[in-house]
């Protein structure tokens, strides 16, 4: 009798690990599609030249950057002026 429970023990035993090897591998399959998604995706993995045309480029964020900077030393010499002619 002992000799049918640890059977029944084994086969229990063996059943719950083939169940829990399947739960992983679904898992794992999951997560690799997950990342092949997000491979093939256009939106976060977009090609050189499509990046160029949404995004600005560095000389023209330089330009821009000098063109504010000359508007704001414009207007703080403007602003002093003013407030020269003010206190006068």
């Amino acid at each position: 009798m002992k000799r049918n429970s640890i059977s029944l023990t084994t086969l229990i035993l063996v059943g719950g690990l083939f169940m829990k090897q399947a739960a992983w591998q679904q898992k794992i399959t999951d997560e690799i599609q997950i990342l092949n998604e997000h491979r093939e995706s256009g939106i976060v993995h977009m090609p050189l030249s499509e990046k160029l045309q949404i995004f600005a480029t560095r000389n023209e964020l330089s330009d821009l950057k000098k063109t504010i900077e000359t508007i704001n030393e414009n207007v703080k010499i403007l602003l002093n002026n003013e407030i020269s002619k003010k206190n006068k």
